[in-house]
């Protein structure tokens, strides 16, 4: 998080704006802390444990396009926007185990839902041992899109039915599920039971065809003259979250708390976008997706997708306000 992301009288509006509607009462307070440190940081690996595995030994399930009812639902619903849409899977079998040379112990589950430009993958969780953990990527690629602590995984699908993994581009999710040396794999319940198939993705800005981009400006024609918009920039991130299947995208932004010291990586969006603690758990942030220069392509964009705690929402004000369980990305 840059030394000062938004200007501090930000932060204090958006308490006066509960303040003014009689809801002070009911925000918490929350004192600062020391800057983070790395071992708080989420630490992405770069490959899947055993990429060769995930390409032979799979469970695999094939998704047909979505039918046109069921796109019809997509765009802006209830002023958020409508990305992606739910699809339910058959119950799958027993996992395939496969032991590395270690001991640890390796399964793999693959879906593809034709024709979307991004997906996630809602899994049924249980019994996950300690040191377990879950990885998320494109099929045929080694690369990882995102990690989950099977512990804290079991916790998400206990407290919402189903934890979500990140977004991950294209059509096709590949789950790799790894045990550490020595944990039983009996007793270990993994399924991906939902897909969020999304017609727009991260590569494209969550882009749809039917939204119009004509009342937005390119940010990158402007902060050569704006320093203070060039701060602002760093500090929004794009939004999706997954509600009963479907995904939507909205924006937020990062603010300070009132301790110069602290780098707490709360996050300031509406009501109307992330209203329960049920979608901050599956949020996915993404930043510096803007282009670099004016009329640019716009770059990869940072994902950090291991969701969010919900501090305080009023629908009144439509005022919503989170911390990341990520670290904020450098730069930010």
């Amino acid at each position: 998080m840059s030394a000062n992301p938004l200007p501090r009288a930000a932060a204090i509006a958006l308490l006066g704006l509960a303040c003014a509607t009689g809801a002070f009462a009911q925000l918490p307070k929350v004192r600062g802390e020391a800057s983070w440190s790395a071992a708080k940081a989420a630490a992405v690996p770069a490959r899947l444990a055993a990429p060769d595995l995930a390409a032979s030994r799979t469970a695999s399930a094939e998704l047909a396009p979505p039918t046109a009812a069921e796109l019809a639902a997509l765009g802006e619903t209830d002023k958020r926007i409508a990305v992606g849409v739910a699809r339910t899977l058959a119950p799958s079998g027993a996992l395939g185990w496969a032991s590395l040379s270690d001991g640890r112990r390796v399964a793999h589950l693959r879906v593809r839902s034709a024709g979307a430009a991004a997906v996630r993958a809602g899994l049924s969780v249980r019994n996950l041992p300690a040191a377990s953990r879950l990885r998320f990527a494109t099929a045929g690629s080694q690369s990882v899109t995102g990690e989950a602590d099977g512990a804290l995984a079991v916790e998400a699908a206990r407290a919402q039915g189903l934890y979500w993994g990140p977004v991950v581009e294209g059509d096709t999710v590949v789950v790799e599920v790894e045990l550490p040396a020595g944990a039983d794999p009996s007793p270990v319940r993994v399924a991906i039971a939902q897909v969020s198939h999304l017609v727009a993705g991260p590569k494209t800005g969550f882009a749809l065809k039917s939204t119009s981009g004509s009342c937005q400006e390119d940010v990158a024609c402007f902060t050569a003259t704006s320093p203070a918009l060039e701060t602002a920039r760093r500090a929004v991130a794009k939004l999706a979250f997954t509600e009963n299947g479907a995904t939507y995208v909205c924006t937020g932004t990062l603010v300070n708390d009132l301790d110069a010291t602290s780098q707490i990586p709360y996050l300031h969006t509406a009501a109307h976008c992330v209203g329960s603690q049920a979608a901050a758990a599956t949020l996915n942030t993404f930043w510096f997706y803007e282009a670099a220069t004016c009329g640019g392509a716009a770059p990869a964009p940072v994902q950090l997708s291991r969701g969010a705690t919900l501090l305080f929402v009023n629908e009144v004000t439509d005022v919503a306000l989170l911390r990341l369980n990520d670290k904020a990305p450098a730069c930010a």
